[in-house]
């Protein structure tokens, strides 16, 4: 599964409440989540991006190459887990999820649940985002920079490399690269 355009689609008020929520959870002194939600606060309002010599603000969303994107969209989708995925697993309908960033590997028991339910039931209770599935195709997946082959009761675990579709030109590394 994919989360599409994930940074982009990071709304700036429900990341703040979400670090609200997980810092009340974790620490109990208030002047340190509150200026930590006014320094949150203050970088996501410096959104700023620089393309062709220009800078741009986004209309929405978080900016891809901030430092501090990469952890404020984890706190988001830690909370997104506890809410979601947290009971599948609890119940056994998903016997296995991992992340890594935006992309999600999920297996789960067909008696009990679907790849349909799973994605509208994620896809619904987070509306900005959406997951996009990758079905398994002849019993292979790749995720990330595996190769996954479902053999009866066992996987097969290969390296993954995408198909190279175009060379920069004028660069340094050779073509063989």
């Amino acid at each position: 599964m994919d989360i599409k355009d994930l940074y982009a689609n990071l709304l700036v008020q429900n990341i703040i409440s979400i670090t609200k929520f997980w810092l009340d959870k974790y620490n109990n002194q208030n002047t340190i989540i509150k200026q930590t939600l006014q320094l949150i606060k203050l970088v996501l309002n410096q959104n700023y991006f620089q393309y062709n010599d220009k800078h741009y603000k986004p209309t929405q969303g978080i900016a891809m190459g901030s430092p501090l994107s990469c952890t404020l969209s984890e706190i988001y989708l830690q909370y997104f887990e506890e809410l979601v995925v947290k009971h599948w697993m609890e119940t056994h309908e998903i016997t296995y999820y991992r992340r890594y960033t935006d992309d999600i590997i999920v297996i789960f028991d067909q008696n009990k649940i679907n790849e349909d339910l799973i994605t509208s039931y994620m896809n619904n209770t987070q509306k900005h985002l959406e997951c996009k599935p990758t079905a398994e195709k002849s019993k292979n997946i790749n995720y990330l920079d595996l190769s996954i082959h479902r053999d009866s009761n066992n996987l097969q675990i290969r390296i993954y490399r995408k198909p190279m579709r175009w060379i920069l030109p004028y660069t340094l590394h050779p073509t063989t690269h």
